[in-house]
């Protein structure tokens, strides 16, 4: 009877270990997978992201249903992040974002009160919006139902309290926006984060971060560079390594030389496309009705105007030139606008506020689909660019070197506008125009 006593007492102790070990390796997974999302390390997130697979098998977690519940929030957590740097391939990121809400379906069904989960599953969602525009509507009402759940579940907590923030900020007021509520919501949340009493510390440390990082967005979007670049040093005293602030949200609020932009009223235009009709998606951004070039063989310079359906802000403005170098649809990256079905080897881009009589602040320069797809815009170039925009003539001009925008002067392109803040409005909807330059 003792010897079966001991042999029943060191099984519990074994079974005890596994489980000890399990939730050491969840802890361990855990923290691998929040600093893997910082760094953008794409090949580290899938390695996290099969730990917690592996996890999802052990008898310790499947028969579990919270520590279940978040490991199926993990692995939808990875995926989404992993949507970010395979953004240029629509295909392979809407894959992963639709298996993210697959996983979070799942989370939220074997622990309803998950308000972590509601947040990832609406930042999904919006994903699956901007690859797939003809689901907008459902996609809508399936955001909307996600943060009715979460504050009904969790008011208080500070992830539900930025998701509200992010609602009102962005959603126009016709349909309830209001961007200064907004702006409230994103400092009682940043409060609430400063508490940390209702999240473990390592988790709370990378939403808190991110509300940073998104809160200055939302000081960009006003055109507002300083307050935006306090809030992303914000960001990075929480996460030193965090990558996408280091990389895309910092270039946003620095200085850009700008050269000055000859007299070009006397150029031989050569139109290249239109827009079907004067569209767009936000009215208060620039929307074009026509793409023309000009080449000035004297300086090696391609030229390109736009001429505007509107332009409400020409001290806040985007210009994008989205070139197929090598005339082949099967090679580089989708292009996130309408036009989603082009796919680009290099990107142009102003993205800019103004800053003082002749100085702007933000993104100029150019980029290969590599560097845009790890969120480096001007990874081949940068403040290289003359540029231009006139509200009283609605155009904007764009100057870039032969050499810069191609290397044989052959290419297909097409174009677009809107806000430093983002995307508007493609020319053309469709297809695309081409290039040659003798």
């Amino acid at each position: 009877m003792r010897a079966l006593c001991l042999l029943l007492l060191c099984a519990s102790l074994l079974c005890a270990c596994r489980f000890d070990q399990t939730e050491k390796e969840f802890v361990q997974a855990r923290a691998a997978l929040l600093q893997k999302s910082m760094h953008a390390d794409s090949a580290g997130l899938v390695q996290t992201r099969q730990r917690f697979e592996k996890l999802l098998q052990t008898e310790r977690i499947s028969r579990h249903d919270s520590l279940a519940a978040w490991t199926h929030y993990y692995i939808a957590f990875a995926n989404w992040q992993l949507a970010f740097v395979t953004m240029g391939n629509r295909k392979e990121a809407l894959q992963l974002v639709e298996g993210a809400l697959a996983h979070l379906a799942t989370a939220t069904k074997l622990r309803e009160n998950l308000p972590e989960a509601y947040a990832v599953m609406r930042r999904c969602q919006y994903w699956v919006f901007t690859l797939d525009r003809s689901r907008g509507r459902s996609i809508f009402a399936e955001s909307n139902a996600a943060l009715q759940k979460a504050q009904a579940l969790a008011s208080t907590h500070p992830v539900v309290m930025l998701e509200e923030a992010i609602d009102f900020f962005y959603k126009p007021p016709q349909a309830g926006g209001d961007q200064q509520k907004g702006a409230e919501r994103f400092q009682a949340a940043l409060r609430e984060f400063e508490a940390r009493k209702q999240m473990e510390p390592t988790q709370a440390r990378w939403w808190q971060a991110t509300a940073h990082m998104m809160y200055g967005q939302t000081h960009l979007a006003l055109g507002k560079t300083e307050e935006a670049e306090q809030e992303f040093q914000a960001a990075l005293k929480f996460e030193p390594n965090y990558d996408y602030v280091k990389s895309v949200m910092q270039p946003m609020t620095q200085l850009v030389n700008t050269p000055a932009v000859r007299n070009l009223s006397s150029a031989p235009w050569t139109l290249l496309a239109r827009d079907s009709e004067s569209d767009g998606v936000n009215p208060n951004w620039a929307a074009v009705n026509t793409l023309s070039y000009f080449y000035d063989a004297a300086t090696d310079t391609v030229w390109f105007k736009f001429d505007l359906a509107r332009l409400p802000n020409p001290h806040a403005f985007g210009i994008n030139l989205v070139v197929d170098t090598d005339d082949d649809q099967s090679t580089g990256a989708n292009w996130w606008g309408g036009n989603g079905a082009f796919t680009y080897d290099r990107l142009v881009s102003v993205w800019v506020v103004k800053s003082g009589a002749h100085a702007y602040r933000g993104a100029v320069g150019v980029g290969d689909f590599y560097g845009v797809t790890a969120g480096r815009y001007t990874n081949l170039a940068r403040n290289n660019l003359a540029f231009r925009a006139d509200s009283t003539q609605r155009m904007m001009l764009l100057g870039i070197k032969r050499a810069e925008l191609d290397d044989d002067g052959r290419m297909r392109l097409i174009a677009a506008v809107g806000s430093h803040a983002g995307w508007n409005d493609d020319v053309p909807d469709s297809s695309s125009a081409r290039l040659e330059l003798k």
